[in-house]
C-alpha cells in the first residue's frame, strides 16, 4: 500500500501484478516488486508486469493454426479443421474451435 502524502527519501512503494501476469512472464513468477525513494528524489527502476506466457499450443491431428507465436494470457484463438474434417465426423460438424491462454499459463 502506498504511504500517505508526499514519499521521502528510503520509503518504499510496493506493486503488485494483475492475476495472469508476472515480472518474468511465468504462471510461478514473482507477482509484486517494491521501488524506492532514493536521496535525489528520483526512484529505483521499476519492474514491469508482462501477461504470462502459455507458449505453443498441442494442435490436435488435422488441425490448422494461423498463428505461429506463443500465446500470451488472456489470447484467444480460433483453430480449424483440415479441409474433409469436422468436429464431430459428420459431414455437416462444426469445423473451428476456441482456444485460450488462461492465467495460469495453461491453455483451455
Amino acid at each position: 500500500e502506498r504511504p500517505k502524502g508526499p514519499l521521502v527519501f528510503k520509503q518504499k512503494v510496493g506493486y503488485t501484478c494483475h492475476r495472469g501476469h508476472s515480472v518474468d512472464a511465468t504462471a510461478k513468477g514473482k507477482a509484486s516488486f517494491e521501488i524506492e525513494c532514493k536521496a535525489d528524489g528520483t526512484f529505483t527502476k521499476a519492474e514491469e508486469c508482462k501477461p504470462v506466457e502459455c507458449g505453443q499450443p498441442e494442435v490436435p491431428k488435422h488441425t490448422l493454426r494461423q498463428a505461429e507465436a506463443p500465446m500470451f494470457y488472456p489470447a484467444q484463438e480460433a483453430l480449424s479443421c483440415e479441409p474433409g474434417y469436422t468436429l464431430t465426423g459428420q459431414a455437416d460438424g462444426a469445423t473451428t474451435f476456441n482456444i485460450t491462454c488462461q492465467y495460469d499459463g495453461e491453455i483451455d
